[in-house]
């Protein structure tokens, strides 16, 4: 069968066959092909399903060291550490250049 793409005012987007019959407000049913712009139809989220029981997810998020933590660990102001992710290399350039690359690689990652 030939296909239709609907899409409702609030983004929802329902493609079926020319055949496929959805729910009007009033519990009536009309076909994909009959429907006219500017027509409501009832729209049913998840049914009331739920999970018979909980399932353990071993996710955490990534954490990433901040750029105050990087001046920390360097012993620089965190201006210093911001300036040299810029390029501008002052007298303590050398000091966050392993700290910042491992920090832009974990970024560069996620």
């Amino acid at each position: 069968y030939e296909t239709i793409r609907v899409r409702t005012r609030r983004g929802l987007e329902l493609e079926g066959s020319v055949n496929h019959r959805v729910m009007l407000p009033d519990g009536g049913w009309r076909r994909l092909d009959e429907l006219q712009v500017g027509e409501r139809v009832r729209i049913g989220g998840g049914q009331n399903l739920w999970a018979q029981q909980y399932v353990a997810l071993d996710w955490a998020p990534v954490r990433h060291a901040a750029l105050t933590q990087i001046a920390d660990v360097a012993e620089v102001d965190v201006e210093t550490v911001i300036r040299y992710r810029r390029g501008v290399r002052g007298v303590h350039a050398t000091t966050p250049a392993p700290l910042v690359a491992a920090y832009d690689a974990a970024i560069a990652d996620h």
